[in-house]
Order: structure tokens, then sequence, then C-alpha cells
């Protein structure tokens, strides 16, 4: 059984050298490290060569110890060892001696790890999201449903200026207890050059979102403040072709038949149809092939920008004191607005979530202080 150092020690800083494409669909967290596969209970012979593959600290909880390959040492601690497809099991002690692996620091890298690693699978699903996105505005582009609001918005002007007026001074509010469009008679309006800005705009964000995606992953503040800009355009235009619907439905044309009526002074008489409203002489219909575009796309890339933040760089782990021993917690960021603080005390693992990362480390200080204070149920 080998008890001295691995000459070649390739370990230290590991993940910082795994790959962007093959750390970003790593599960890098386990709950039973002797449930994966190709688990070897002996010490390979090149075991010099080998790298931490997982980490694992169990410490505090209420199950059976795990047995290290070198000298079956019990253990609660330690880490996945692999080489050539081989793992084993190597306590937290052993894996100091035999390979230089520090557990405090590796899991300042570990921490990190996972840090980089939900960075770059948020940046793989906004990609993906600008580019449902993207094909959403091309199906759009080749479709009639802008045009054809041009078309009835300006058939209104022309051939309707009453209505157009009426239902441009209401601005969205209620005529005859019913509410009116808000955008389908502003003048002026041009929902075509709208789109084709929108469209350009998006060319430009999917741009910045090609290349390495280490780098994409530290601009993504920046990234996600252009897509909110698209976001906010594409509802725009959503909600102005649904005023298209919402004209012809019967109870709004019925409210401008009626106000019609009212109208001082008089005006000619106004006819509701099925998705049509006319005089004597003139009317305006809904297109008969208008369909709404989908929202999802959009709700998609809401979501995938939702809690993105920059790849976090390196820390450095925080030392506390409680009760005049000293402590390392190492700290990430989660997400925009969750920071994580994780270290060990007294032999268990705690980990806390907070808003900030200062009040994540107190959140964990506190927690150790408690268990400090009530050493004897502990």
């Amino acid at each position: 059984m080998p008890e001295s150092k691995a000459k070649t020690v390739t370990t230290r800083g590991h993940w910082a050298y795994v790959s962007d494409d093959r750390l970003i669909d790593l599960d890098l967290e386990i709950d039973n490290p002797e449930t994966l596969e190709g688990l070897v209970r002996q010490v390979p012979a090149n075991y010099a060569d080998a790298h931490v593959e997982f980490k694992y600290d169990l410490r505090g909880m209420e199950i059976p110890e795990f047995t290290c390959v070198h000298g079956s040492h019990q253990h609660k601690a330690g880490f996945v060892m692999n080489v050539d497809g081989a793992r084993f099991m190597v306590g937290w002690i052993c894996a100091k001696t035999i390979y230089n692996e520090d557990f405090d620091q590796y899991t300042a890298d570990f921490e990190a790890a996972i840090g980089r690693r939900d960075a770059l699978r948020r940046v793989r699903e906004i990609r993906s999201a600008i580019t449902q996105f993207s094909t959403w505005l091309d199906r759009i582009s080749s479709s009639n449903v802008l045009q054809e609001f041009s078309t009835v918005s300006e058939r209104l002007r022309s051939h309707m200026s009453w209505v157009f007026e009426m239902v441009q001074s209401a601005n969205g509010r209620a005529i005859e207890g019913v509410a009116m469009p808000r955008h389908l008679c502003l003048a002026p309006t041009d929902i075509l050059a709208e789109f084709d800005r929108l469209m350009n705009a998006t060319a430009v964000v999917t741009m910045s979102l090609t290349g390495d995606a280490q780098r994409v992953a530290a601009s993504i503040g920046s990234i996600r403040t252009e897509i909110d800009g698209l976001i906010r355009r594409a509802e725009l235009i959503l909600a102005k072709l649904s005023d298209l619907e919402l004209f012809f439905q019967p109870a709004t044309l019925h409210a401008i038949c009626q106000h019609a009526e009212k109208a001082v002074p008089r005006r000619k008489r106004h006819f509701a149809g099925l998705m049509k409203l006319s005089t004597r002489d003139v009317f305006v219909e809904m297109p008969k092939d208008f369909v709404m575009p989908s929202v999802r796309p959009v709700e998609a890339l809401r979501a995938a920008i939702a809690g993105a933040v920059p790849v976090p760089a390196a820390r450095e782990p925080t030392i506390v004191t409680v009760s005049g021993e000293t402590y390392v917690v190492n700290t990430r960021q989660k997400s925009e607005s969750v920071w994580v603080a994780s270290g060990n005390f007294r032999g268990v693992q705690h980990r806390t979530e907070d808003r900030t990362e200062g009040a994540a480390v107190k959140q964990w200080e506190d927690w150790a202080a408690y268990k400090s204070g009530s050493r004897g149920r502990y």
C-alpha cells in the first residue's frame, strides 16, 4: 500500500484548467460518492497521475463512514480521485499527505468552479434563447402581420377619420364602458421601421454572444441590459399587434357605433359586423389571415437572463474568528442577488446564503458562534 507522496502533482488548481466545454456539463456535487460508476477499492498503479474529480464532506451527518483506499482509514470527508477513468476514494488526511491536496483550498477552487460552470450554463441558455428569438423575428418578418396592422391603421386614418381621432383621443381609456385600443390609431406610427430596428439590434446582441464562452460570461451584465431592451421592444410590438384584435372585438365595435350615435355634431351611422366596421359608403375589416405571434420566445428569453451574473473572479477565502479560533469561509456569487458562504466548523461543513457576500459570511459566523455556545448539545 503506497504511503509516499505522489511524485507528479497535477491536482493543484485542477478546476482552473478544465475546459469550458467539459465543465459546463459536469455534475460537480454528489450526495454519495460510493454510487459513482467505475469506483475501485484498491490503489491504481498509476495513482500518482490522478486528479481530483469530486469532493465530498458529509461530516455531521448520520451515515456510515467511508473507507480510504490508502490504509483503509475511515472518514466522511475526502476526494474522489480519477486516473484513466478509474475512480477511488481518498480521505482528506491522505489527500493532503499523499497528493498535496488541501481540503480547504480545494473547497475554494471547487466553489469557484461551480460558479464558473453555472455562469457558462447561463451563457448557453441565453445563446439558445436568443437563437429562438431571432428565428421568431424571422417568421414574423416573413408573415403579413406587420403590414396588416399598418394597412388597417392607415385605412382608418384615411377613410374613417372620426373613428381614428376618437380612438386616438381615448388613448386606451374606455368609451361607452369598453376599453379602446391604445396603439392602433397613434400618429405617426411605423411598426415596420420599429421591427427593422429590433431585428438589427438582435443581430448585434447575437454577435456579442459568439466566441469564447468565458469571455461572454464575463460580459453577461452588459449583454443582459441589451437583451432587456430587445424584450421591451418586442413586447411593445406585440402590444400594438394585439390592438388589431381588440379593435375588431364585437364589444369594441358596438361601443364605437353607440358613440357615433351620440356624437355632436351628428356623425354618419356606423354598423358593427362580424370583424368589420362600416358606414354606408366605406368599411374596414379584420385581415382574414391575421394571427398573433406567440409570446413564448420572448418569455424564454426573459427566463434565460433572469439572475444572470458574470463569471466570478477567483476569490480569496475569508477568515473569521469564533470563540478565539479561526476558520476559513469560502464565498461565491450564486446569482445576481444570492451569495453563498461555506466552511467547516469543528468537523461539520455548513453553507449559508444571503443577498450580499458580507451578509452570507455573517450568517455563517453567527451559526458557528451558536454552535460554539451550545457545545454540550453539539
